[in-house]
């Protein structure tokens, strides 16, 4: 071989790799920012999760003793009603409708949220694994889905569950006030 063909064989073989390395490093890259975004959806997930922390089973029992209350109060409740009376039923009433759209949703925003993290969690591995490397498109189209799913089920949560842990001491007040009534009619 010439000095030519040697130069020119070296330049190649340079090219390449500084092509390769640079291919890699951008690779590299992009699997980080899609970690970075599947982890944004991982801390929604947890976010939802903290509104799931509520005792189920005892707002499921509140209800039925809520109803009866208030049974009592519209079938015998004669007096009529002082401006701090009504104040304080219609919050109980209130609450009653709350707790029995808390109880309807609950266990769906459970669900779905655990299947949520499985996804994320598939999606991730994927992604780990260079599943999506060179496949900018369909990663895309596979977060923006998850995103969508998650987004939906955060909001759900905060619009159903998220009240309950809001009200809770005022709850515990005006329950007091209308089982106190309520006994003060059973007399």
């Amino acid at each position: 071989m010439t000095k030519l063909q040697n130069l020119t064989l070296s330049v190649i073989i340079l090219s390449l790799l500084f092509f390769t390395s640079c291919e890699n490093k951008n690779d590299q890259f992009e699997k980080q920012k899609e970690l970075e975004l599947i982890d944004s959806l991982s801390l929604t997930l947890s976010k939802t999760r903290l509104l799931l922390d509520i005792n189920y089973p005892e707002i499921k029992e509140r209800i039925a003793p809520m109803e009866k209350n208030m049974r009592i109060l519209q079938n015998d409740f004669k007096q009529e009603w002082t401006e701090e009376v009504t104040i304080n039923i219609e919050r109980y009433r209130g609450y009653l409708k709350i707790y029995k759209k808390f109880i309807t949703h609950y266990k769906k925003v459970v669900l779905e949220t655990e299947e949520l993290f499985t996804q994320v969690k598939t999606l991730k591995s994927a992604v780990k694994k260079g599943k999506y490397t060179g496949k900018k498109e369909d990663f895309k189209k596979h977060y923006q889905q998850e995103k969508k799913d998650v987004t939906n089920n955060y909001l759900f949560a905060k619009r159903y569950l998220k009240p309950v842990k809001i009200m809770e001491r005022d709850y515990q007040r005006r329950a007091e006030y209308v089982e106190d009534l309520v006994g003060r009619i059973k007399k």
